[in-house]
């Protein structure tokens, strides 16, 4: 009797070990294939959708798991109610690769299938802006400019600002920290210039790149090389102060302007900001070329454009003229001028009005007497306006000085 108690006490005993092996275990879960796609993305979040599942067991959630590798998939990190296939991961690392898996879980808390494989999902990386940008170089038709480059960069994409809000890109997938634009450029342009620096994650299609400027004072303001200044002229001349003052056309876009005036062996060179130029004492006697090309400052240095044509001026140390006591001849003596291949005189009955040609000498010449108005003889009583203008040689061209020397109270 006692052995047969012993016995079904073991008995009970084996069937209550089962009871409880049973209890602890879950539902043998299945898989499915619920191909998880990453949708949208930022530094720290992930968009993901997935096919739902579509076993015959009921089921109430959507367990999301992820981790930093396709075999350790373990954290929990979201749970969605059984109707949703979408949902959002927050708080991850910035341009980072993760894994994810989803489970199908019923109400019970069992596990009834699980993804497979475990799909990865990546973060846009975080790439901090461009410093250090600034033109290294110019001509009339580009701008060069170099920048710093940006830890983790895999490239660079170079901008145009033009305006608020609009802007064009002229370079793309830059692998260096330098960049050549050509692209539409001409002289005397002006142009603001941005970088952002763009980081792909390896062996994915995420690409991260830096802010866009808050501000138009981050961006780099470059200048293409001037063209030649169209217009060099006298527009003052005072022959008692022996003083001439040079202006020239504005050029758009230009750091200043170097002006140059050469005599026989002599030479000199000054540089303003301004249009213009005062030269006192002016040389006398002696055939002077002034020419004017502008400049752009890059990266510390001039760069220069192409110079003006010359323009040629002279004016002599002397004129003299003298009226004969009968009225009928006017005598005009004048110092010559080196440089000079001839001398043009001219007649007219008012100082401002309209001068006729008497007589063009040649070089040699220094005077001349003048005994008619046109085809007419002088008038004794008629008050006359002399001028001698000077003339010299540019290549075939015969050129003639903006200076002229005459009798302006008449005589």
């Amino acid at each position: 009797m006692k052995k047969s108690i012993k016995m079904l006490l073991m008995v009970f005993a084996v069937a209550f070990g089962v009871l409880l092996v049973s209890g602890s275990t879950s539902k043998a879960a299945a898989t499915w294939n619920a191909d998880i796609k990453q949708t949208n993305q930022d530094k720290s979040r992930v968009a993901i959708s997935w096919s739902p599942y579509m076993g015959a067991e009921e089921f109430r959630y959507y367990h999301i798991y992820i981790g930093d590798s396709a075999n350790n998939v373990v954290s929990p990190k979201d749970r969605v109610y059984y109707s949703q296939t979408t949902t959002t991961i927050s708080g991850l690392a910035a341009g980072k690769v993760y894994y994810v898996r989803i489970e199908a879980v019923d109400s019970d808390g069992d596990v009834v299938a699980a993804s497979d494989p475990a799909a990865a999902i990546v973060t846009v990386p975080d790439v901090a802006k461009v410093s250090g940008l600034k033109q290294t170089d110019a001509s009339t038709n580009s701008i060069s400019m170099s920048w710093n480059a940006v830890a983790g960069a895999t490239s660079y994409d170079v901008y145009r600002y033009n305006g608020y809000n609009d802007f064009t890109k002229v370079g793309s997938d830059i692998q260096a920290t330098s960049f050549k634009d050509t692209t539409g450029l001409q002289t005397n342009m002006e142009i603001r210039y941005f970088v952002l620096a763009k980081q792909a994650v390896a062996g994915t299609s995420i690409v991260g790149q830096s802010e866009m400027p808050s501000y138009t004072s981050e961006l780099a303001t470059m200048r293409t090389m001037s063209a030649k200044v169209p217009l060099l002229a006298i527009t003052n001349y005072w022959s008692s102060l022996n003083e001439a003052v040079y202006g020239w056309s504005q050029m758009n876009a230009v750091s200043g302007y170097q002006f140059e005036l050469r005599y026989g062996k002599k030479k000199l060179t000054k540089e303003v900001t301004s249009t213009s130029i005062s030269l006192k004492p002016f040389p006398k006697s002696v055939f002077v070329k002034a020419r004017v090309r502008a400049y752009i400052t890059v990266d510390g240095k001039k760069k220069y454009g192409a110079w003006s044509s010359y323009k040629y001026d002279a004016a002599t140390k002397k004129l003299t003229v003298t009226r004969s006591a009968n009225k009928k001849k006017i005598t005009v003596k004048w110092k010559k001028v080196t440089g000079a291949t001839g001398y043009k005189v001219s007649i007219a009955t008012k100082s401002n009005g309209s001068y006729k040609k008497v007589k063009t000498l040649s070089k040699k010449k220094s005077s001349i007497t003048i005994t008619k108005y046109g085809k007419k003889k002088l008038k004794k009583n008629k008050r006359y306006y002399v001028k001698v203008e000077y003339l010299t040689k540019s290549g075939k061209k015969t050129v003639t000085s903006q200076i002229s020397t005459g009798n302006i109270n008449g005589i």
